[in-house]
């Protein structure tokens, strides 16, 4: 145990970016001070003010502890237990994927580009997840959402997270797979849905640590070119949406020859009037849109 000069808040700063940085964390110091402000309560501000402080035992131990976890690569929004999303804190577990900007983007496209003459209808939010995108429809659009998922414990999370933002009446949950409850008729006006999209292969390969080591793999593969999903999605989806309703689909940014080519097929042409992608603000690949005829 480190003498109490020792664990002062400047000094416990110090060690934990030493200890992230020799673990391969890039952004070392910024994580470093959400784990302090945690573990002690105090803001960014406070804890510089404040440096010389001694931290107490207790804290010290808690804070010795989630440096630990970070250390092994944990994520630290599994450590936390939330993640900000929409502006809006997230309870997240190791059950979900954790949220991130690309699925801002996808809710961006789809309360931008969705079909606003249609009158209002029922919504789905397909892969669910936490919930975050049936969450923010609810908010956003003040209307009723459908959300899915296979897993249990996702939607644990999710009904968890409808309760924490006030919207749990108008959010019903659904524990299938993919389309499979639905029968094959319209009732659907807006489909919005992170499916997973990632090659299995690419998992273990190309992801950081904190992805392929802590995050649901059911949540993540997409098969050997990453497509499995979607491409159901694709080839379903038109069977339940209305007339004019869209599907708004989160995809790879590696995927454009496999989505031209999906997209390129009959049936596509023939089911939806718009069949577009669209770009993030890097510039890549991350929104597929169709509507239907």
């Amino acid at each position: 145990m480190p003498t109490a000069q020792k664990r002062r808040i400047a000094d416990l700063q110090k060690q934990a970016e030493l200890c992230f940085k020799e673990s391969g964390i890039t952004e070392y110091k910024a994580e470093t001070i959400v784990l302090l402000s945690y573990c002690l309560g105090m803001s960014r501000t406070e804890l510089y003010i404040h440096g010389d402080t001694i931290v107490g035992e207790q804290e010290y131990e808690l804070f010795s502890q989630l440096v630990e976890r970070r250390s092994r690569r944990e994520p630290l929004a599994y450590i936390s237990g939330e993640r900000e999303f929409w502006s809006m804190d997230f309870m997240v577990t190791p059950e979900v994927l954790i949220p991130r900007p690309e699925t801002e983007y996808l809710l961006e496209m789809a309360l931008t580009h969705r079909n606003q003459q249609l009158p209002p209808g029922c919504i789905l939010d397909l892969c669910c997840g936490s919930g975050v995108i049936g969450i923010v429809l609810v908010r956003e659009l003040n209307r009723s959402v459908i959300a899915t998922d296979i897993s249990h414990g996702a939607l644990a999370v999710a009904l968890s997270n409808s309760r924490k933002h006030g919207v749990r009446d108008r959010l019903s949950f659904i524990c299938m797979d993919l389309l499979s409850c639905f029968t094959e008729q319209p009732r659907f006006q807006l489909i919005v849905s992170n499916p997973p999209y990632v090659k299995a292969g690419d998992i273990a390969e190309r992801l950081e640590p904190e992805v392929s080591q802590f995050e649901p793999n059911l949540a993540l593969d997409g098969g050997t070119d990453g497509m499995d999903f979607i491409t159901r999605i694709v080839r379903n989806v038109g069977k339940l949406l209305v007339p004019g309703g869209d599907c708004f689909l989160e995809v790879g940014s590696d995927q454009q020859r496999e989505i031209d080519l999906l997209m390129d097929q009959e049936y596509c042409r023939q089911t939806y009037s718009i069949l577009k992608t669209y770009k993030d603000y890097a510039q890549r690949l991350r929104v597929v849109h169709l509507r239907k005829r």
